[in-house]
């Protein structure tokens, strides 16, 4: 409880500083719920407006670094916490499912650009994404439909090897 109190502090002190950076870390990584104080939590929900303005840019800029760097954990937990702020970002949500893409994820990967089709229907994202997976099943019904051929053919010639013995 005293640590949540002590962050408060701290990201009063970072806000004030102008490092919103520091600010939006400390917020998104502490427990709110843990302050019973009245005149904390009216400290609290002063900064707390305006960490959640400032918050959405910082957090897609942590993220995009982390990403950069390869730490997808610590890129997507950056995202969430975006997404705890604002889920009205199809691009948040996009760059979370090709981050589960990358780690192998795709049926969160898939779900994701689900959400981005679905939920953001009129962005270029789904539209994009749209297409992409009309021709991923375009691709796949063309690729069954070869090997059904090749498959036929092998099977034509083993037959015709059998039947010359």
């Amino acid at each position: 409880v005293l640590a949540q109190y002590a962050t408060v502090a701290e990201i009063l002190q970072a806000y004030r500083n102008e490092d919103f950076r520091t600010a939006v870390q400390l917020y998104i990584d502490m427990d709110a719920s843990l302050i019973t104080d009245e005149n904390m939590l009216n400290i609290f929900a002063g900064i707390q407006a305006d960490i959640k303005t400032i918050a959405p840019a910082e957090l897609e800029a942590m993220a995009a670094e982390a990403e950069a760097a390869g730490d997808h954990e610590l890129a997507l937990h950056y995202y969430e916490s975006y997404m705890a702020i604002n889920d009205r970002n199809p691009q948040i949500i996009y760059n979370m499912a090709m981050i589960y893409q990358a780690m192998g994820d795709t049926e969160t990967a898939d779900q994701l650009f689900g959400q981005v089709i679905m939920n953001f229907s009129d962005s270029e994202l789904a539209a994009g994404l749209f297409f992409y997976f009309r021709g991923q099943r375009a691709k796949r019904t063309c690729l069954r439909k070869e090997n059904r051929r090749e498959s036929g053919w092998r099977n034509h010639l083993f037959m015709k090897r059998r039947s010359r013995r």
